[in-house]
């Protein structure tokens, strides 16, 4: 895509005919995209603090994001874990759920994690259930709300 891109920007600009100002600039945006939130590695597709952060650290920050986001838990993929396992991280407030399912590549092993409202969270694996997080819900023995 970016070669497409960068190809048909240097045609624009080497046209006999009146050249798309907005079109240029549009392309010029595109070829941009390193700086996008979005690609960045501080970015919420390949920010790896979730997994590298120390638990003080990450429980400091981890506070901020759920507040900012009015949530009470996160789940958070594209950072394989050792041993193909759903790992729950910072108090079970964050969840990396990728297990590196393609095998051929990470040598992990498919799963989901099933999130049941606010009091359960089940890691499922093709072979067994594991419950990450369980605790009494709205009218139920030991609510304290």
């Amino acid at each position: 895509m970016v070669a497409a891109a960068q190809a048909e920007l240097t045609a624009e600009r080497k046209s006999r005919v009146r050249s798309d100002e907005q079109k240029q600039a549009r392309i010029i945006q595109f070829l941009g995209f390193g700086d996008w939130l979005s690609v960045r590695v501080d970015g919420p597709l390949w920010f790896r603090g979730y997994d590298q952060w120390s638990e003080e650290e990450g429980n400091v920050q981890i506070g901020k994001v759920l507040e900012a986001y009015n949530a009470t838990h996160i789940a958070v993929g594209h950072i394989p874990q050792k041993g193909g396992r759903i790992r729950p991280r910072f108090g079970n407030n964050v969840f990396l759920i990728d297990t590196g399912m393609l095998s051929s590549y990470y040598h992990g092993r498919a799963s989901a994690l099933e999130i049941c409202g606010d009091t359960k969270f089940t890691a499922e694996y093709m072979d067994q259930q594991t419950v990450l997080l369980e605790r009494a819900g709205p009218g139920q023995q030991g609510d304290t709300r």
